[in-house]
C-alpha cells in the first residue's frame, strides 16, 4: 500500500532520511571523523551550549533534530512532486546539500544555534550526511510514494517567450 498523502509521505521520508543521517553522524564521531552530531548541533539552537551535551539535552537535540527532518521531508516530497521523480536521487543529493548550506551554514553562522563544528573534517561529515539524508529522503518517497503524487509534473520553461501586444486594426 502506497502513501498518498504528501504531507504524511513527507514526515515518513524526513524521518527516514534523518535515520540514514544520524546514524552516519554517530559513525563519524565514534571514528573521532566529527566532533558533533546533529542532535547536539539542533540542541543549541534551544539551549545553552554547555547544556546541549547533557542527557536532557541530546534528548531535546534528537527531537528538534526530527523535527526539522519532517519539515525538510516535505519540502522533498514537494520538490519531487513539481519536478517529477526522474533523477529522484541526484535530485535528493542536491537538496541534501542545499539544506546543508543554509542550516549549517547560513543560519549557523548568523547564530541559530551555540553549538558548532571546530573542524573541517566535521564540516566534511556534515555535508556527506546531509547528502545521504537527501537521497534516502527520495528514496523513501519513491518507493513508499503513491505514483499519482508525481504525475503530470510537466517540466515548465525557465521563462516563457514575450508576446508582442496585438494591435487593433482600427487605429487609423
Amino acid at each position: 500500500m502506497k502513501i498518498k498523502d504528501r504531507l504524511i509521505l513527507g514526515i515518513v521520508c524526513g524521518l527516514a532520511g534523518n535515520v540514514a543521517k544520524m546514524s552516519l553522524m554517530s559513525l563519524a564521531k565514534k571514528r573521532n571523523w566529527a566532533e558533533i552530531t546533529g542532535p547536539e548541533k539542533s540542541a543549541g539552537m534551544l539551549l545553552p551550549a554547555h547544556r546541549a551535551y547533557s542527557p536532557s539535552g541530546k534528548i531535546v537535540g534528537t527531537v528538534a533534530d526530527n523535527v526539522v527532518a519532517t519539515m525538510l521531508g516535505v519540502g522533498t516530497v514537494y520538490m519531487l512532486t513539481f519536478t517529477g521523480k526522474d533523477k529522484a536521487l541526484l535530485k535528493g543529493f542536491a537538496f541534501g546539500e542545499a539544506t546543508w548550506v543554509s542550516f549549517y551554514g547560513v543560519l549557523s553562522t548568523m547564530g541559530a544555534t551555540l553549538v558548532g563544528p571546530l573542524s573541517p573534517k566535521t564540516v566534511l561529515c556534515e555535508m556527506v550526511g546531509h547528502a545521504v539524508f537527501g537521497a534516502a529522503a527520495t528514496l523513501t518517497a519513491t518507493t513508499l510514494g503513491d505514483p499519482a503524487l508525481f504525475r503530470n509534473t510537466e517540466q515548465l520553461p525557465v521563462s516563457a517567450p514575450l508576446q508582442a501586444p496585438q494591435l487593433n486594426d482600427r487605429s487609423t
